[in-house]
């Protein structure tokens, strides 16, 4: 088979736009020309890929699972130019690293400081996400490692330990749990929570382990970082007795 780039490109822009006008408009060919394209793949693939409606057209499942597949085949497609161009700078190589939060904020930076000093030819690129994301990464092969919280998934990829970490509790200093020397979990269940996003894996972790007690965290608000969780603990949610975890 002879599957060109543009007609992979054609695909996803449907997925996206959901009309070939427009899709045809992105790639500066005519409609009649997208059509021909459409019609071309699914007689190779022997399959209908779209769904014409009174709102333009849609993706059949196989269209949805070539739409994936071209995504990751398009993305290294488009990694080879600027890979190749890195051997000029004498960077032989690159690592795609798709890392949560509390990987970024507590281990990442002085191990990947060591790694770069040690592996100078070596180009590292970064990109925070939540664990579900990482995982769906990974599998899809958009990036080559992932550090995520460890999660049930029915992904095929190899893990390992990387480290193990405590959460820990942050209330203003005037808050009932402040002088204490520990607390247990169950007993932050009592208060009000500034949280993480909710995909995020320090509320996946808490989420189910309050559903094991048959309990819920309440969370009064998400942030999108652990500098403004401190933030609003520390300020405008103080006087609520609102813990931070």
């Amino acid at each position: 088979m002879d599957l060109d780039p543009i007609s992979l490109r054609l695909i996803l822009h449907v997925a996206e736009t959901g009309t070939l006008v427009e899709s045809a408009r992105r790639l500066n060919i005519v409609p009649s020309a997208a059509s021909k394209r459409v019609a071309i793949l699914e007689s190779q693939l022997k399959t209908p890929l779209l769904r014409r409606t009174n709102h333009g057209v849609q993706l059949t499942a196989a269209g949805q699972a070539l739409e994936s597949m071209a995504r990751r085949v398009l993305g290294e497609l488009d990694s080879i130019a600027p890979m190749i161009r890195d051997y000029s700078k004498g960077v032989r190589g690159r690592v795609r690293v798709l890392a949560s939060a509390s990987a970024i904020c507590l281990f990442l930076p002085d191990e990947l400081a060591s790694f770069l000093a040690t592996h100078p030819q070596i180009d590292v690129h970064f990109e925070e996400c939540d664990s579900e994301r990482i995982l769906k990464g990974i599998a899809e092969n958009i990036a080559d490692i992932g550090i995520s919280f460890a999660m049930q998934h029915t992904y095929p990829l190899e893990s390992a330990l990387y480290h193990r970490y405590e959460l820990a509790v942050l209330v203003p200093a005037s808050h009932e749990l402040a002088h204490r020397r520990s607390v247990p979990f169950h007993q932050t269940l009592d208060y009000p929570h500034v949280g993480l996003w909710a995909s995020s894996a320090a509320n996946l972790y808490m989420n189910r382990r309050a559903a094991e007690l048959n309990r819920a965290v309440n969370y009064r608000m998400y942030v999108d970082s652990y500098h403004s969780m401190a933030l609003m603990v520390r300020s405008a949610w103080a006087s609520a007795s609102c813990p931070g975890a």
